[in-house]
């Protein structure tokens, strides 16, 4: 069967269509941490699409959150990764009592979720056991037991999930080239080195030539694994590196030192190479693939960090391959990533940002766009332009700003035209649409257009012919379409301003202040002109300037971010951070 390439847009629209039960049975809603590790007490992570992206800066608790997950199924314990010693102690006792966290859980035999805690054991402390429902844990009380929910629980606790899970670490992928080479034994010489390498290399040549699967120098096995990739493997291998790969096998063996760990030897039509010449991201890439093209289904996936040695291009064709894989098998993924790349490529509700919070200890902090999450780690990106017609909606903007978090302040870059409003609509937003830029416009309320902008898709031939004068009566503006870069598309134009073109709901930012500073109710009726001269009046009479400095500098005087027109606007700022992602 030949391979044909995922389309992400596809899939992802297929993964919006999951649910649990439909068809993700054993999928963890969300994990609950009342004591664990440095994380903030309580803290609550939902899980709502079937690919989570953990984001946040270093010593935040992705990896945390990675272990706590890998032990929550039946048969898994976190222990693999957080056990106690003489240096590192794990305190048992405290205010917090024993290290615990519960998780909501999917039983499609039940159609509902439940809620199973574990806790670190007291008589084998590096064992994580499951335990009884607390209700002071914020977990729900145990309903009375029937013949249906009998086979998933005991009296006191639901029965942890039954899945298998699946847990990599691309930070400590290193080949046996790279991990026997740079990390020599202290006493040995270079030249020592060298010629373990040359007689390792010999054996492995003799492994890869006679296919075996034991090989004993010494008297004692030193090849634990030797396969070709199969066809299917090797197609994803090369989708996802973008290189074409004729052959590759994978050794998973000790002939070059004490500690086993993997040599792969690729064929390209440029010529053959083992993994000493090779990148660490094929190497990466290879052990991935091999083991979620194993995985069965429902099999919870772990990946910490698997932009790793991968170029951005190589990072989206991996998200691609896990998006299918997830399709193909049900999986769940969770994933601990500094990627923007990753992150961008994903829905908002994917998207999961820890930061430290004041006392020192993580949490969870919700976002409103992909870019706000890097914009907490000081990850600044591409930003969304947002065009407003003069310094004083600026001023404006910038209050509503304050109730907004620092993430989602940043996201935003503020562009003042030369000619206000009628620049922004003749010049700019036809350039935007040609150039495929983040965009957005917001103008004065009396720019809001008399009538519901029409919707180009049903538009008849002849009023396809006419959207520029259509654009006319809307806006009062003729918009370039110049013929040796832009198209004619006045119907473009119109999609685009139905949906990225916000509105003061005052008509100026004048009335604001104006409102702000008056004595008596205005009328609403006023027109842009009025509110203008009223405020100039005003300010005379009360001999204080009124140039457009002086009117910025007041409105950041008297304007508070609980005013209700600045209120307005923050809710303007969000939904354009969410229709940016969208």
């Amino acid at each position: 069967m030949p391979f044909i390439e995922p389309n992400i847009d596809e899939l992802l629209k297929t993964l919006e269509r999951f649910r649990p039960g439909s068809p993700l049975d054993k999928f963890i809603g969300e994990a609950v941490f009342p004591n664990f590790k440095n994380i903030a007490p309580h803290t609550r992570i939902k899980f709502e699409f079937p690919i989570t992206a953990l984001v946040g800066a270093n010593g935040t608790g992705k990896s945390s959150i990675l272990h706590a997950l890998w032990g929550m199924p039946m048969k898994y314990s976190t222990a693999r990764f957080w056990f106690s010693t003489a240096i590192d102690p794990i305190d048992d006792g405290g205010d917090a009592g024993v290290p615990r966290y519960f998780y909501k859980h999917w039983i499609a035999e039940l159609n509902q979720f439940v809620e199973t805690k574990k806790v670190r054991g007291k008589r084998r402390a590096d064992y994580w056991e499951p335990a009884r429902a607390l209700e002071s844990d914020g977990m729900a009380p145990m309903p009375p037991i029937d013949d249906a929910s009998r086979p998933f629980r005991s009296k006191e606790r639901w029965n942890p999930t039954e899945r298998p899970v699946k847990y990599i670490n691309f930070k400590c992928e290193f080949s046996a080239f790279d991990r026997n080479f740079y990390y020599p034994y202290q006493s040995e010489a270079r030249a020592e080195r060298q010629k373990r390498f040359q007689n390792g290399a010999r054996r492995l040549k003799t492994v890869m030539k006679y296919n075996l699967s034991k090989y004993s120098p010494g008297g004692k096995n030193a090849v634990f694994v030797n396969r070709s990739l199969s066809e299917i493997e090797l197609s994803w291998v090369s989708y996802i590196l973008g290189r074409e790969y004729i052959r590759a096998r994978y050794v998973l063996h000790g002939l070059y030192g004490r500690i086993e760990s993997p040599s792969v030897f690729f064929e390209r039509t440029s010529g053959a190479y083992s993994e000493a010449f090779a990148g660490s991201g094929e190497l990466a890439v290879v052990r991935a693939v091999m083991e979620v093209v194993a995985a069965a289904n429902l099999t919870l996936v772990l990946l910490d960090e698997p932009e790793t040695s991968l170029h951005p291009g190589a990072q989206v064709r991996l998200l691609a391959f896990l998006m299918k894989m997830t399709v193909e098998k049900h999986l769940q993924i969770v994933i601990s990533t500094h990627s923007s790349t990753i992150v961008e490529s994903l829905p908002r509700k994917a998207i999961k940002v820890l930061e430290d919070g004041p006392d020192g200890r993580a949490r969870v902090v919700s976002v409103t766009h992909p870019q706000v999450a890097f914009n907490r780690i000081g990850h600044l990106g591409t930003k969304i332009l947002l065009a407003v017609e003069d310094v004083l909606l600026k001023a404006l903007v910038e209050i509503a700003m304050k109730n907004m978090d620092a993430g989602e302040r940043s996201a935003f870059q503020i562009f003042v035209p030369a000619g206000g409003a009628d620049a922004i609509l003749t010049f700019n937003i036809p350039n935007w649409i040609h150039e495929s830029r983040d965009a957005y416009v917001m103008l004065d309320g009396d720019k809001i257009p008399s009538k519901p902008i029409p919707d180009p898709d049903t538009f008849t031939p002849q009023q396809k012919k006419v959207a520029g004068q259509t654009i006319l009566e809307l806006f009062n503006v003729r918009p370039i379409h110049c013929s040796n870069s832009l198209p004619d598309n006045s119907s473009a134009y119109l999609k685009w301003a139905s949906t990225r073109v916000f509105y003061l709901d005052a008509v100026c930012p004048e009335f604001v202040i104006l409102e702000v500073l008056s004595t008596e109710k205005l009328k609403n009726s006023m027109t842009n002109q009025e509110a203008k001269s009223a405020l100039i009046a005003h300010l005379e009479k009360e001999d204080k300037p009124h140039t457009a400095q002086a009117l910025e500098i007041s409105a950041h005087w008297l304007l508070k971010p609980s005013n209700p027109h600045i209120m307005y606007i923050a809710d303007q700022l969000r939904e354009i951070l969410r229709k940016s992602k969208s």
